[in-house]
Parts: C-alpha cells; sequence; structure tokens
C-alpha cells in the first residue's frame, strides 16, 4: 500500500509579545536574513526556549489520492493523499513501500510538486527516508496505545532540497530533516485519516545590534520569529507579512518578502487606540495580572495593568489572567470576554471580583421529576465573565444547601466532580437528591476563596415535579 500527504507549512513557535517594553524602538528598515543548515539538535546562545525554537515543521492528514494525480516510480497499488492544492505549488509527502505491495512501509518520499504545470509526483525527484513501525501500549503515561511510522535514517545525513519563493525569484535551499511520525493506529483502530508531522532543520536568520539592544530575525518561510534582548527584557514574537505588532508602546508594521530572506519593518502611521487592564480581588483591592493578552486582527497583543497597550482600533477578545490570592504566586484565573477599541481612546478591560458559583447557568430554574434525580452543573464566575479557574479541589471551600419555602434545610451536599464543560472553563456539578417531595424549592451555593474573598452566595430555584 501507499499514502501521500501534502505538508502545510506551519511555524513551531509560540507568539508571545513584550512583557514590558517601555522605551526600546524595533529596527526601522529592511534586514537581509542568511540561510543557515545547523547540525542536529543544536543549541544556540541566542535562542529561544526548546517551545519556541524556530524550525520548519509540515503537517497534514491522508486522504484518498485524487485520481488526477499520478505518481511515477511507486511500489504500492493502494493510495492515500493529502490533496496538493488545485493549482499551484506545494510539497508533498509519499509513504510506499520498497519490497512489494503488502510487506508494510518502509520509504517516505517528500517531493516538491507543482499541480498547475504537471498531474505527476515522480518519486525519483526526492531522497528516499527509510521509516519502520513503532508501537506503544501507552502514549504519554495517558493509557492510549498507538502505532506510528518514524524515521531511522541519521537526521545528520537526510538532507532535502526545498524550494523558497515563486517564479524568478524561487530559491533552492538544503534542509535536514530531524523526525518523522505518521501516526497509523490508535487503541487498535485505524486513524482515517492518519495524522503525520514531519520536522525540518534550517532557517533564514540575522542579528541586528543598535543603541537599543540586540533583535535577531528568524525566517521559517511566511513567518519571521523576533528574538529582541533590550534593557526591558527579552521578547519572543511572532511576525506575519502585513500584521501590525506593539513594542515599546509603539505600533509598527512588518512585510515579508515570499522567500523569506528580507524584512522590512515600519512604523505604523494610521489611527490608534490603547488597552489596559484593571484588576481587582474578590475584597476589591488591586491585583496583579499576569501572562494576558487580546487578539484581534490575527495578532495577539500583550497587555497589562502598568501601562497602556497601544493597538490598532477594532474588536478583540480578550484572555485575562490573574492569580489568586491576591500578592502570591496562587493559583491562575483566567477571563475571557470581548472588547471594542475606538481610536483615540484607551480601553479599560476591568476583570476581578468575587467570585460567584452559578448553578445550571444556561437555565433560569432548575426543574426535574421526584424520584429521578438531577445533575447540576456548578459554573465559576466573575463578574458575569465564565471563568476558567485552575486550582485544586481544596482550594475553593464551596458548600450547597437546599432550603424549602419555610427556610428550612432540606439537602445539604458537595460537588462530586469537576472537569471542562461546554468551553466555559472549570465547572463542577452535583447530583440533587431524588428524595424531594414535589414543590419549589431554592438551592443556595456558596464559594469562599480564602484570601481572595469572603464567602459568597448565589441562589437558584429548584422545581421538583411528581413522578
Amino acid at each position: 500500500m501507499k499514502m501521500i500527504a501534502r505538508f502545510v507549512l506551519v511555524a513551531a513557535v509560540m507568539s508571545l509579545l513584550p512583557v514590558s517594553a517601555a522605551a526600546s524602538t524595533l529596527p526601522v528598515g529592511s534586514h537581509k536574513l542568511e540561510w543557515v543548515l545547523p547540525p542536529p539538535n543544536e543549541k544556540q546562545a541566542n535562542q529561544p526556549p526548546d517551545c519556541c525554537l524556530p524550525s520548519i515543521s509540515f503537517s497534514g492528514q491522508f486522504t484518498l489520492m485524487p485520481a488526477a494525480c499520478k505518481i511515477a516510480g511507486a511500489v504500492s497499488s493502494k493510495v492515500l493523499a493529502y490533496p496538493p492544492r488545485p493549482a499551484g505549488r506545494s510539497r508533498v509527502a509519499v509513504v510506499d513501500e520498497s519490497k512489494g505491495t503488502g510487506t508494510g512501509y518502509d520509504s517516505l518520499y517528500i517531493v516538491p510538486f507543482d499541480s498547475a504545470k504537471s498531474s505527476v509526483i515522480d518519486l525519483a525527484r526526492a531522497r528516499k527516508i527509510s521509516v519502520a513501525v513503532h508501537e506503544s501500549t501507552q502514549s504519554n503515561g495517558n493509557g492510549i496505545a498507538a502505532s506510528w511510522l518514524e524515521m531511522l535514517d541519521d537526521p545528520k545525513d537526510v538532507i532535502i532540497d526545498v524550494p523558497f519563493g515563486k517564479g524568478k525569484n524561487e530559491v533552492i535551499k538544503k534542509v535536514g530533516v530531524d523526525a518523522v511520525k505518521l501516526y497509523l493506529k490508535l487503541n487498535g483502530v485505524y486513524i482515517s485519516p492518519p495524522f503525520s508531522f514531519i520536522h525540518f532543520r534550517g532557517r533564514w536568520t540575522s542579528t541586528v545590534s543598535t543603541d537599543q539592544g540586540s533583535f535577531t530575525f528568524t525566517s521559517m518561510g511566511g513567518e519571521v520569529y523576533l528574538l529582541a534582548s533590550t534593557k526591558e527584557g527579552t521578547t519572543h514574537m511572532g511576525m506575519h507579512a502585513g500584521k501590525r505588532y506593539s513594542f515599546g508602546g509603539e505600533l509598527y508594521v512588518a512585510n515579508i518578502n515570499d522567500v523569506g530572506d528580507w524584512i522590512t519593518i515600519k512604523r505604523y502611521e494610521g489611527a490608534a487606540g490603547s488597552i489596559r487592564v484593571e484588576a481587582l480581588d474578590g475584597f476589591g483591592k488591586p491585583i496583579a495580572v499576569a501572562g494576558s493578552q487580546v487578539q484581534g486582527d490575527g495578532v495577539a497583543y500583550s497587555v497589562n495593568d502598568k501601562e497602556d497597550t497601544k493597538v490598532p482600533p477594532g474588536d478583540y477578545r480578550y484572555d485575562i489572567t490573574i492569580a489568586m490570592p491576591a500578592g502570591t504566586s496562587g493559583y491562575p484565573v483566567s477571563m475571557h470576554g470581548d472588547a471594542r477599541v475606538e481610536p483615540g481612546q484607551t480601553k479599560i478591560i476591568a476583570v476581578g471580583g468575587p467570585v460567584r458559583v452559578i448553578a445550571d447557568p444556561d437555565e433560569n430554574e432548575i426543574i426535574y421529576t421526584q424520584g429521578a434525580g438531577k445533575a447540576v452543573a456548578l459554573a465559576p464566575s466573575i463578574n458575569g465573565l465564565n471563568a476558567k479557574i485552575s486550582f485544586p479541589d481544596n482550594k475553593m471551600n464551596m458548600s450547597l444547601v437546599i432550603k424549602d419555602g419555610k427556610g428550612g434545610i432540606v439537602w445539604t451536599g458537595v460537588p462530586i466532580r469537576w472537569g471542562f464543560v461546554n468551553n466555559r472553563g472549570v465547572e463542577f456539578s452535583v447530583e440533587l437528591p431524588k428524595t424531594l417531595a414535589p414543590g419549589k424549592y431554592t438551592l443556595f451555593t456558596t464559594a469562599d476563596l480564602p484570601g481572595y474573598q469572603n464567602p459568597v452566595t448565589t441562589e437558584k430555584t429548584v422545581v421538583v415535579t411528581p413522578s
């Protein structure tokens, strides 16, 4: 059998923006990057952490190969594919057999392919990479058995040609292949379509030193990764062509050529507004903001409670994180919402305040039949925002009480589990009693977070109908 996939270029980086850059400015102008092919597993002093290491990666899913595309030089008779683009250049990967149909996958080819010029994918144009099936009974300790193809060749020996740019601007560079993984099965069942990942080695790079600091640009094709070391600290930032970025209180526009070996940085001269965060704890006292950002126009901007962050006007989705209790590392609490920034104005995003736990937040009343019981979601909320609270169970004391119409307690309970429900973040749940007589009751839910707030209670009407 044979598989083929087209892989989409993605950057294995984290687009993080300045945490503190009050005075430094980006080096405005055009900067030339040179191609570097480092050895496998290279570590450099001026590189970001492993999570953000500049690299070229391809990922894609295998589906049925379109009949319009033919493969020259393949052994297998059955073809699976990630369809190449209808018109235009792409790179495809072919997993094949070298010893005949039915003997098992053992060969990988990465082939440049221009569907606008040809319908034939020629394996003779590609280097053969040896692969073999690996299996595990527990993948990453999560109890999932997996089967996948993995590269056998030594990464230092696997070098392929990769085109960058288009038409007369196209250049071919030597790129290393560090790793290959193509997942075939999970828990003994074939994945349809299988998912694959290939990690490449090679980059365009340049370092610019100014009186503001050191700025290292690394291109991965279509994106430039910036590592800036200034007096305010270290900044990691992914930059895309035509996007606007905030640095040192100013906005910039980055333009990147299609090869990836030139980046031009200009100051943004259009309309702008700004965002500042104000956060309070449950007692109404200021609380620190950390790891927070707003997203809009395809860019993430970091925001904080110490200074205004300049951004283009428009609609933003924010993700603000505070720590509980105030003044400690505590446990993170994230709040999500929407904000609109108008030209020339500062948008204050107010977050924090008392945590309230809302029972069955999607319903005005809790209604169930006597004898059936009722599973009820308990959703933490801060100022009406859905709050993703990542804390151990013992960090929040929660009590649940049901009272009848005369104020008498007829039931008490505690949450039976917690998890992520309906993308609202952490939610608890509780099973309401089957034994309540038909009638109307009130459920009182109390949340107590020592050091962050005093106990806060919410109410929800409970209606039990006859069976």
